[in-house]
């Protein structure tokens, strides 16, 4: 009989900290370090500087963080947290609002686009792959 709760305990247990059927962790999916590869802006479009990364982290099943890591001491990296993440088909979808900014983004296979619209009419466009 002690067996039969140990083994039902067990397995409560382990229900419990196991995701529901039917939860996905779409966040990773996305993660990982990508280089750079076009970068444009309101003013230009340029070739990143080698080195220059988007850094995509997990932060719970469909949220992420992305730190755009660039390799210069000119330049302050961007850090873009709590960014919600969604899955149609093949594709990821990124969206997030902030104050003075909407990010949006997609990401299949190893590419991501990443687009920061600013309230003031200025914008990022970053091209990356893995």
């Amino acid at each position: 009989m002690k067996k039969i709760l140990l083994a039902f305990a067990s397995l409560s247990i382990l229900s419990f900290c196991c995701c529901t059927p039917g939860e996905v962790d779409l966040a990773s999916q996305a993660t990982g370090i990508y280089q750079m590869i076009a970068y444009e802006t309101q003013l230009e479009t340029s070739n990143p500087t080698e080195g220059d990364v988007l850094i995509v982290t997990r932060e719970d099943d469909t949220h992420l963080q992305i730190v755009i890591d660039y390799n210069s001491e000119n330049s302050d990296d961007v850090t873009l947290t709590n960014i919600m993440i969604s899955k149609s088909g093949g594709d990821y979808f990124l969206e997030r609002m902030y104050n003075n900014a909407n990010v949006d983004g997609l990401q299949n296979g190893g590419d991501l686009m990443l687009n920061i619209n600013y309230d003031d009419g200025n914008f990022v466009l970053i091209s990356a792959t893995k």
